[in-house]
């Protein structure tokens, strides 16, 4: 099982040699994946922004169906708030919304999937694989 962040479903939508073959050897050897509701809203933003929005929420639209998508619920809210405080505290604070995606990817024990690593290698027990 791993979670997917928002670049490699991007990378994956825009049909990127690497993210598909990364994705790809996911499925081959039955690996589940998640992503969260926050990328997924992600997604959607950059859909909305994007000049070809309708096609690309429908592009959106079909990908979030073959994932198994993680809401933010309240068990995530005591998580974020030790993660966002120690940040904070050492001076490193990143994107808030990537301390909601760390925050459910620990909560679930789950490796995250992603390029962006200089702001999730910050965050302490949480696994990072980069692709």
């Amino acid at each position: 099982m791993v979670l997917l962040d928002t670049d490699i479903l991007i990378g994956f939508l825009r049909n990127s040699k690497e993210a598909v073959s990364k994705i790809s050897k996911l499925i081959d050897k039955h690996v589940i994946l998640f992503t969260t509701s926050i990328n997924t809203a992600e997604l959607y933003f950059g859909a909305h922004l994007s000049k070809k929005t309708q096609e690309n929420l429908e592009a959106v639209d079909k990908l979030v169906k073959t994932i198994n998508i993680i809401p933010f619920k309240l068990s995530h809210s005591k998580i974020y708030g030790e993660i966002r405080s120690d940040l904070q505290k050492k001076g490193e604070m990143i994107n808030e919304l990537d301390i909601f995606i760390a925050t459910i990817a620990m909560e679930k024990d789950l490796p995250i999937i992603t390029r962006n690593t200089k702001h999730f290698d910050k965050i302490m027990k949480l696994i990072v694989e980069t692709w």
